[in-house]
């Protein structure tokens, strides 16, 4: 039986392709995890303002795979595009939230 020169490039190709499906898989459980807590911060108080944001940053560093459109063009390469606006709109409601729960009497207690 002779062995298929094929054979490893197979197998990093399906190597790739798994690596490529759990990335979009972790996009999607990011961007699902921004709207569940923006969804909950009134409640969350400080910590899940804090939660909000810090998952808004990793969603604006690992959100490569949808970006969609350029809508403001920094550079040929670098610009904002439709999806960063969820991130943008993920920090904006953790600062928002934040800043409530900092001037409430006590609120920094979440």
């Amino acid at each position: 039986m002779r062995p298929d020169p094929q054979q490893p490039a197979r197998r990093l190709q399906d190597f790739q392709g798994s690596c490529r499906d759990d990335r979009r898989v972790m996009g999607a459980l990011v961007l699902a995890a921004i709207v569940v807590l923006a969804a909950v911060s009134s409640r969350t108080g400080l910590r899940g303002a804090v939660a909000l944001a810090l998952v808004s940053l990793l969603w604006l560093l690992i959100n490569g795979n949808a970006e969609g459109a350029v809508l403001w063009s920094v550079t040929r390469d670098h610009g904002m595009t439709e999806t960063d606006l969820a991130g943008l709109a993920g920090l904006g409601v953790a600062a928002w939230r934040g800043r409530q729960v900092w001037r409430e009497p006590g609120g920094t207690d979440a």
